[in-house]
């Protein structure tokens, strides 16, 4: 494989890796830019139908600050000219500046030129790269003054690179509205002390709530991945029986396992383990214009001692004062020993009164306990974190 060959697919590599990750767009450009033989590259998306999928981004030799006053300049009647005259042309056509403007003086007189000249640019380049016309995405590519504009040997190399980025802009699209329109319902979520995480088919991280991130920060077992999917453990879990966690979400995606899944991660710092349900949902495609099927993953960690409240068991159950009193300090994660000596009983009296307690309840141990806790007084968690009174 040659340098050309390998630059290629490490440009198309990054190309599809802004679909779930708009952070990358300057990057890509960057890369863009350098394939173009240009200084720079914006990349500009405007959408009637769905505002919120629009974007405009820079290269990151272009100071990002600056881009709002490049985009301003192109609101003039002269650079919508130029709009429209890529608007007439097949998608995937490049256009120079000298070819809508010969007539030097009048591209002089443009706003954007005076841009152009504050970064010692001159000559540019755009294209559009959707040609169905139900949103505009616009690549723009922009040159030192001390030299021409796009030469043939630069252009067809951009060439190689333009259907790539128009197909990533295409099949961003589902995926972005999906995060945007469950933007809102994560920043609820947020207040939730349980792990919240939306996968993609392949296991991409769609969406992650603040335990959601916390728990894979801490790297126990679950943890992401450089490429943005989640490290999914192979071994381990509670029981030779169980299924791994790979396997149950193949079986709930399948169909072959009930949504709503239930199994225990076992793991490696010896703590209570993870209780994750699984559950599957559909988008129709009838807005996103795709059907997308993503997992939903909800996490408990046990360890997270300071949000579980077991009052709601406590009036549902009808467990006594005495039942009530030991089955908070379960909660809390105090061992039957550390109970007893905290209620100045005998070792015992507590281990009774804990069948009683798992009896009532239906509870097989202590973590199906705090789960079922849980599930009754979902943990509401104020600003700094700490569950709600």
């Amino acid at each position: 494989m040659n340098q050309l060959q390998a630059e290629f697919l490490e440009n198309t590599d990054a190309i599809y890796a802004t679909v779930l990750d708009a952070s990358k767009w300057p990057e890509v450009l960057e890369r863009t830019a350098r394939t173009a033989g240009a200084f720079g590259t914006m990349l500009m998306v405007t959408d009637r139908v769905m505002p919120d999928l629009e974007i405009t981004v820079l290269s990151e030799r272009i100071a990002d600050e600056e881009a709002q006053t490049y985009v301003r300049s192109q609101l003039s009647s002269d650079e919508l000219y130029w709009v429209e005259a890529l608007d007439q042309v097949p998608a995937l056509t490049v256009l120079s500046d000298e070819q809508i403007w010969p007539e030097r003086a009048e591209y002089d007189a443009m706003p954007s030129v005076d841009w152009l000249r504050s970064w010692n640019l001159y000559h540019r380049s755009a294209v559009r790269l959707c040609a169905h016309g139900g949103w505009r995405d616009t690549i723009a590519t922009v040159y030192p003054s001390d030299r021409g504009g796009m030469t043939k040997d630069e252009g067809r190399r951009l060439d190689s690179l333009l259907p790539h980025i128009a197909r990533a802009m295409e099949i961003r699209r589902p995926f972005a509205l999906l995060k945007s329109r469950f933007q809102a319902i994560l920043s609820v979520l947020d207040r939730l002390g349980i792990a919240v995480l939306v996968l993609l088919d392949d296991d991409h991280i769609l969406l992650a709530n603040s335990e959601a991130e916390r728990i894979l920060d801490v790297g126990d077992r679950l943890r992401r991945r450089l490429d943005g999917k989640l490290g999914i453990p192979e071994r381990g879990e509670v029981g030779r029986s169980e299924p791994t966690l790979r396997g149950a979400l193949a079986e709930v995606r399948s169909g072959l396992a009930p949504e709503g899944t239930t199994l225990y991660l076992r793991r490696e710092n010896g703590f209570d383990p993870y209780v994750i349900d699984i559950a599957v949902f559909h988008e129709a495609g009838i807005e996103l214009g795709a059907p997308v099927t993503a997992t939903l993953l909800c996490m408990i960690d046990p360890e997270r001692r300071d949000v579980i409240s077991t009052r709601g068991l406590e009036r549902i159950y009808g467990l006594t004062p005495a039942e009530a009193a030991v089955c908070s300090l379960m909660g809390d994660g105090r061992s039957n020993r550390e109970i007893a000596d905290i209620r100045g009983v005998r070792l015992d009296t507590v281990k009774a009164q804990t069948k009683a307690i798992y009896r009532k309840t239906l509870c097989a141990n202590r973590v199906e306990l705090v789960q079922r806790a849980l599930s009754i007084a979902p943990p509401l968690l104020d600003s700094t974190g700490r569950r709600e009174k």
